[in-house]
């Protein structure tokens, strides 16, 4: 797996870009097959709200798929955080995407729809084709925090996203897990 990291970050938001070796139509099922896998093993139940195909703006053919999904997960969050705001760790996300099949790009976006009392998180992912090597994918990931306790919300805004980027590498061992087992199934 190749990987050129583009890392940008501030308190509140973090940034980065990678790339796949495998081509993007591979790295698309890949996305939507994504859980379970070895890897991620935080996110105990997926379900499809919607899916339906569009034209994009000017066409006249369907070429986008849009998908509304939720899932539940396990999220890391540090124990002292549960003790002062009384909550648990599961976390209830919503996830919308759209797959533009006639400009090869997927952009999903998450927002967690629990727990916005105490805490929002975004994260967009966009893949696209790699401009160098149709073979490959690029993946553009962000990810955005907003604690609202006051006094230490920007403390543990920063607690947060370092470990939201420990996880990211594992969420990637799974999606080429995934892309890795599409490929198998294929041959």
């Amino acid at each position: 797996m190749a990987s050129k990291s583009d890392e940008q970050e501030d308190q509140t938001e973090w940034s980065n870009v990678h790339v796949f070796n495998f081509p993007w139509e591979r790295m698309v099922e890949a996305a939507y097959r994504k859980y379970p896998n070895p890897y991620s093993s935080s996110v105990h139940s997926l379900d499809t709200l919607e899916r339906s195909v569009t034209a994009a703006p000017g066409e006249a053919v369907g070429t986008r798929i849009l998908s509304r999904r939720l899932f539940c997960t396990r999220w890391n969050i540090p124990s002292f955080i549960t003790r002062m705001t009384g909550t648990d760790p599961e976390v209830t996300v919503s996830e919308q995407s759209v797959c533009d099949v006639g400009r090869q790009t997927l952009t999903i976006r998450a927002r967690n729809i629990s727990k916005q009392n105490f805490f929002t998180m975004d994260e967009t992912l966009v893949y696209s084709v790699c401009p160098e090597d149709r073979n490959k994918t690029v993946l553009k990931q962000s990810a955005n925090v907003n604690i609202t306790i006051p006094v230490i919300g920007g403390l543990l805004e920063s607690i947060w996203l370092s470990q939201y980027k420990s996880t990211v590498d594992n969420g990637r061992k799974g999606i080429v897990s995934v892309a890795e087992k599409i490929t198998e199934e294929i041959l």
